[in-house]
């Protein structure tokens, strides 16, 4: 059965194409998907293993909340509000409990809800906060350490999109997307669990590459967010790093070190390997002065290499996939530095001292 996705001129002019700086809370969301169904495949199967062996599943109410495959409410995954740094976990406990309520009737169409979940219909705070906080903590195991691998795919897709509608033009894009959409101008259509007709009424809609979305398109409509065309990345397994799976650079923090300066290097490396760190935290990490860590991400920030946002009265920092890409790139044989707590590579005895100052 058919979903006929409409599109106006309007609609036409107002394709997009995602390019996060940093993984939107539905990569977790679908990840937890590939978890449930226990999906083997060469993508996911050293992630599966490496996120099953630090997360429990079975015991959360997330897996009450997210079918094996099929729809999942799409409160969880809002659209504006995406990642950490943008408030995602935010948006999502400040959801009416209404629009909770209609989308667990819809869910409960495809599984049973539990009954210590109907209080997420009612607004019991409570509930909202414990599965919110199991989504942040699963985020953190699960998709962040990973934030470098599944952040280039993402990146070399959406250059690959870009190219197509800048070259082609948006219908070309439409038509070249995935051999499963069929674009017969103005109508996009796509397989789906019933026969569907949305009107996308000239709110345009976002085209978005996904790591775990699978091996088909999905699209993520209703009336609150931004409509959402989600499709699967495509994976070089020859060029390309698979979550999960060792590094293999080519070079060394050594020659990072050298366009960045040691302390910068050093500092780049410890945020993509402790998302959402604190500047506190990482001069303890580094042996930094808080004012010589708040330079140097500072001057990350500015070149693009890392985003900060503020969490009460902290400021947290993440890397970007243009960062993470770099060091994933650029790292050689890694281990953790004694004392620092950060892994980087086996540096030459010149260049292991001093790391203080760049």
């Amino acid at each position: 059965m058919p979903l006929r996705i409409h599109f106006t001129s309007q609609d036409l002019a107002r394709i997009t194409i995602s390019r996060t700086l940093e993984l939107p809370v539905s990569e977790a969301v679908m990840s937890l998907q590939v978890l449930r169904r226990r999906d083997n495949s060469v993508h996911f199967r050293a992630w599966r293993q490496e996120a099953e062996a630090s997360f429990r599943l079975s015991t959360t109410m997330l897996s009450a909340l997210i079918p094996a495959s099929g729809w999942v409410p799409d409160f969880l995954t809002p659209v504006d509000r995406h990642s950490p740094a943008s408030g995602v976990f935010e948006t999502i406990k400040t959801t009416s409990p209404r629009r909770i309520a209609s989308e667990l009737r819809r869910l409960d169409q495809q599984q049973r809800i539990p009954a210590r979940l109907t209080g997420l219909a009612r607004g019991d705070a409570g509930i909202m906060n414990a599965l919110v906080d199991e989504l942040q903590t699963y985020y953190d195991h699960a998709i962040a350490p990973h934030a470098a691998a599944i952040g280039s795919i993402l990146s070399a897709d959406r250059s690959r999109l870009a190219d197509i509608m800048t070259s082609k033009g948006t219908e070309a894009l439409l038509g070249e997307l995935h051999p499963s959409l069929h674009w017969d101008a103005p109508v996009l259509t796509l397989p789906y669990p019933r026969d569907t007709d949305f009107e996308l009424q000239g709110r345009g809609i976002l085209i978005s590459s996904h790591f775990f979305c699978g091996t088909q398109p999905r699209a993520l409509l209703n009336d609150y967010d931004t409509p959402v065309l989600v499709c699967p990345a495509s994976v070089d397994l020859a060029r390309q790093r698979i979550p999960g799976a060792p590094v293999d650079p080519t070079t060394s923090l050594v020659a990072l070190s050298a366009v960045l300066g040691r302390t910068r290097a050093h500092v780049l490396s410890a945020v993509a390997d402790n998302a959402h760190t604190t500047t506190a935290q990482l001069a303890h990490r580094l042996h930094l002065s808080m004012a010589s860590a708040s330079e140097h991400t500072t001057t990350l920030r500015q070149a693009r290499l890392i985003n900060s946002y503020r969490q009460r009265n902290t400021v947290r920092h993440v890397a970007t996939p243009l960062g993470a890409r770099l060091l994933s790139e650029t790292l050689s044989e890694r281990h953790v530095v004694q004392g620092c707590g950060i892994t980087c590579s086996r540096l030459p005895s010149n260049t292991r001292q001093g790391i203080e100052h760049s």
